[in-house]
């Protein structure tokens, strides 16, 4: 009887310790991409390139990972908070915009030089970023 006293416990244990894991991992804060050291600097011909002729070797350096990007704006949609950065290649550096006060005071256009940070998340036609801000206009 004892075991299986002790058993039921160590039972409700383990679930209340399984429960609590999946709230932090689930409940926590999103982690953008401000303040945080890029993993590589590239401009969009040169990330796109990395990725053109190399996918695997590509993923292993920038997926994942906060990138910092410098190109010419080629289309913007600032509903949607999503530019793409001309390559000069046939396919373009998609940057999905990370909604922030300062970012929708800034006037972006096409033909615009900017840099932006943002996390990598592949490649299919285009190279994907996600989370990005604009650290600046030229």
């Amino acid at each position: 009887m004892k075991k299986k006293i002790i058993f039921f416990l160590t039972g409700i244990i383990m679930c209340f310790l399984f429960v609590t894991y999946l709230y932090v991992r689930i409940m926590r804060p999103h982690q953008g991409v401000e303040g945080r050291n890029p993993a590589g600097v590239y401009t969009a011909y040169g990330l796109y390139r990395l990725y053109l002729h190399n996918e695997p070797a590509a993923d292993s350096l920038c997926l994942g990972r906060v990138l910092e990007i410098s190109g010419r704006i080629c289309s913007w949609n600032p509903d949607e908070g999503a530019c793409q950065l001309s390559t000069g290649c046939s396919g373009h550096i998609s940057c999905q915009m990370f909604p922030t006060r300062s970012s929708s005071s800034v006037v972006l256009g096409i033909g615009d030089s900017i840099t932006v940070r943002g996390r990598c998340t592949g490649f299919l036609l285009d190279v994907n970023m996600v989370d990005c801000i604009m650290q600046q206009k030229f």
